[in-house]
């Protein structure tokens, strides 16, 4: 009998590594940055073992994003200035301001 398509994408991902969104929350505060290099270092100091077939810390940052949180004195609605992700997890967006968001 073939896997149901839980089965299927849970063996597909078997052995990924990634972060937590938690864990991405983490290492952004120790970074204190959105550039990747910064983060990649707070990642390594934080989960010295935890990289990817190249060697490094599963973690991408890009500019803005696809969703719009609360933000400001009064609460309009705006996309993230830089999205941080890592393979299947949530995402983390950070605000103009450094604010992060969990997606």
């Amino acid at each position: 009998m073939p896997d149901d398509i839980v089965t299927s994408i849970q063996k597909m991902h078997q052995g990924m590594v990634t972060f937590t969104a938690e864990e991405l929350l983490q290492i952004y505060e120790t970074a204190r940055s959105t550039d990747l290099e910064a983060l990649r270092s707070a990642a390594r100091t934080l989960y010295p073992d935890r990289k990817d077939d190249r060697g490094l810390p599963p973690i991408a940052v890009w500019e803005g994003g696809g969703r719009a949180f609360p933000y400001g004195p009064h609460g309009d609605y705006c996309r993230p200035a830089f999205t941080i992700t890592s393979p299947l997890c949530r995402m983390l967006g950070i605000m103009e301001d450094g604010t992060p968001h969990f997606y």
